[in-house]
């Protein structure tokens, strides 16, 4: 089961990294899709945000180690929009929406 959901990547490294790699970034968790438009205009650099086509039968990664200038750092995760479902694991055990993207549960 995928979904296209969001992910927004604290405190990214705009100067050292930049917008290709973030794209290799987000697509080690999922199929990238699009860059919001602050993200690909860089015009708020506290964070990129990528929406990504997921796989939600697996487990989702909290994050990947990079190589930059200023040595290794782990780049972390926060994932929106998720399922309800969506479990400490990681893991959907179905597709109910939240309430609040929904307006109404099964």
């Amino acid at each position: 089961m995928s979904a296209p959901i969001w992910v927004a990547c604290p405190d990214y490294l705009f100067v050292s990294l930049g917008l290709s790699n973030l794209i290799r970034v987000a697509s080690t968790i999922g199929e990238p899709l699009q860059i919001d438009g602050w993200t690909s205009g860089m015009e708020r650099t506290s964070f990129a945000r990528i929406c990504i086509r997921a796989n939600l039968a697996k487990p989702l990664r909290p994050g990947i180690w990079l190589n930059s200038s200023n040595g290794r750092i782990f780049q972390r995760f926060e994932y929106e929009g998720l399922p309800r479902s969506v479990l400490n694991s990681g893991r959907a055990l179905s597709l109910r929406v939240c309430k609040r993207f929904s307006g109404k549960t099964k």
